[in-house]
C-alpha cells in the first residue's frame, strides 16, 4: 500500500514538473516571439541611437537638441545626430543648465561642462524648474534654493509636505493649511486645503483634483494663475489641456462639495470662457487640440476628431477602458497630440505614432514615447532607451 502512495506520489509531482515546464515555455515563447516580432518592425525605423546603446537617455534642452545619456555610472552630452558633444564646446560652457551630482552621500549641481555650480551639501536635491529647485540638509527637511544655491524660502512648519507645483509655485503648510507661493514675489496664495493634485493646463491655468470624492468621481477645479478657481467655482471629472483655444473637459453641471446626488455631465472640449463649445458624448477622455485635431479615447476606441467634430479616423484600443480605470492624463497622455502631421498615441498598452490618416508610422510597440525636438522622439523598450528620427 505504502509502494503504491509512493509511486503516486512520484507521478503527481512528475505531472506537475511537466504542467510548469509547458506553462513556462509558453510563457516565455510568447514574450520571446513579441520581443522578435518587434524588432522586424524597428528595422525600418531611422535610429539615431540604437535601443541597447544607453541605459537612459533625457532631454536637456530639446529645442537645442541637446540630450544627456546615462551608461552605469557615466553620463554623456549627446546632440541631435547621436554624437558625443565635447562639454569644453564654447555652446556647452555657455549652457545655464544645471545638473544633479553625487558625491558620497551628498548631492549638488554641476554646469554642462563638469564644473561644480552649487557643491554637493544636499541629503537631496532635485532638478531645477523655472530657476528653482527643492532640496534638503536634514532628511526630508526641504526648502527651496536658486540656481546660485541661494536659499529663497523655506516653511515655517510641516517642510517634509514642500512640493514643488511648476517652476516658481510651491505647496507648502502654513497654520496646519496648505498654501501655494511664489516665491519670485513671495505672494501666497492661503488656504489651498481643498487641491490635492495639480497638472498644467496650458494657457497659464492649473488643473486641481480635489481632496474629496464621491462614487468614482475625483472632481477637479481648474485654477488661474494665483491658483484661485475659474467658472464660478464649476466641478470637473476631467480637465485635459489647452490647445488652439479648446481643452477636453467632464463638467459636472449642478455638482457642489456638499450636494451631488443630482447633476449632469457635460463631456466635450470647454473654450477660455467655460463653455462647452464641442460635444464628446461617449469621450472618456479627449487629448489637446494642435493642427486643427486631436485624440479622443472612448472605451474601446480612439477618434481622432477636427474642430467641427468629425471624425477623420479610428482604432480599437488594445486595452478597454473600464468602471474602475485609472486615467492619469499628465503622464499617460500629454503627449499624445498631432506635431508636424504626426501624433504619438497611446493604446492603453503601448505607444506608437499615427500619420493624418490613421497610418501607423510607428507600430504600437514602445513602453514610453515623448517628443524629443522637431523630428525626433525618445523612446523606450523593455528598459531599454533610444532615439528615433521621423521620417
Amino acid at each position: 500500500m505504502k509502494k503504491s502512495k509512493t509511486k503516486i506520489f512520484i507521478l503527481f509531482v512528475v505531472v506537475l514538473a511537466v504542467s510548469v515546464s509547458v506553462v513556462a515555455g509558453i510563457f516565455f515563447y510568447s514574450i520571446t516571439n513579441r520581443i522578435l516580432t518587434d524588432r522586424k518592425s524597428f528595422h525600418s525605423l531611422d535610429w539615431i541611437i540604437q535601443l541597447n546603446q544607453y541605459d537612459r537617455i533625457e532631454a536637456l534642452d530639446a529645442d537645442q537638441e541637446l540630450y544627456i545619456a546615462y551608461t552605469g555610472d557615466e553620463d554623456f552630452l549627446i546632440d541631435g545626430s547621436g554624437k558625443r558633444v565635447a562639454r569644453s564646446s564654447d555652446d556647452i560652457k555657455n549652457s545655464h543648465i544645471l545638473t544633479v551630482f553625487t558625491k558620497g552621500k551628498k548631492q549638488g549641481y554641476k554646469h554642462l561642462d563638469g564644473k561644480v555650480a552649487i557643491r554637493a551639501e544636499f541629503d537631496e536635491a532635485y532638478d531645477f524648474d523655472g530657476g528653482y529647485a527643492k532640496v534638503s540638509k536634514k532628511g526630508t527637511e526641504y526648502f527651496v534654493i536658486d540656481t546660485k544655491g541661494r536659499t529663497v524660502f523655506t516653511p515655517e512648519e510641516d517642510a517634509s509636505n514642500l512640493e514643488q507645483i511648476d517652476g516658481k509655485y510651491f505647496l507648502f503648510y502654513r497654520d496646519q493649511h496648505r498654501s501655494v507661493i511664489n516665491v519670485e514675489t513671495g505672494q501666497i496664495t492661503g488656504d489651498v486645503n481643498l487641491y490635492d493634485m495639480f497638472h498644467d493646463a496650458g494657457g497659464g491655468m492649473i488643473a486641481a483634483k480635489t481632496d474629496f470624492a464621491w462614487d468614482n468621481v475625483d472632481p477637479m477645479y481648474l485654477l488661474d494663475k494665483n491658483f484661485r478657481s475659474m467658472h464660478s467655482g464649476q466641478l470637473y471629472g476631467q480637465i485635459g489641456c489647452f490647445g488652439q483655444g479648446l481643452c477636453y473637459v467632464q463638467k459636472l453641471v449642478g455638482a457642489t462639495e456638499e450636494e451631488h446626488e443630482d447633476y449632469q455631465i457635460e463631456n466635450g472640449y470647454m473654450n477660455h470662457d467655460g463653455k462647452v463649445v464641442l460635444t464628446t458624448e461617449k469621450a472618456i477622455l479627449g487629448c489637446k487640440f494642435a493642427e486643427g485635431m486631436a485624440l479622443v479615447y472612448e472605451k474601446n476606441h480612439i477618434r481622432c476628431i477636427d474642430q467641427s467634430g468629425k471624425v477623420h479616423f479610428s482604432f480599437t484600443l488594445a486595452e478597454a477602458f473600464n468602471r474602475d480605470s485609472d486615467v492619469n492624463f499628465e503622464y499617460d497622455y500629454a503627449q499624445c497630440y498631432f506635431r508636424n502631421g504626426k501624433a504619438i498615441v497611446y493604446d492603453r498598452k503601448h505607444y506608437g505614432l499615427v500619420d493624418k490618416k490613421g497610418n501607423w508610422v510607428i507600430q504600437p510597440d514602445f513602453d514610453e514615447m515623448t517628443y524629443a525636438g522637431t523630428d525626433k522622439l525618445l523612446v523606450e523598450y523593455k528598459g531599454m532607451s533610444g532615439m528615433i528620427r521621423v521620417k
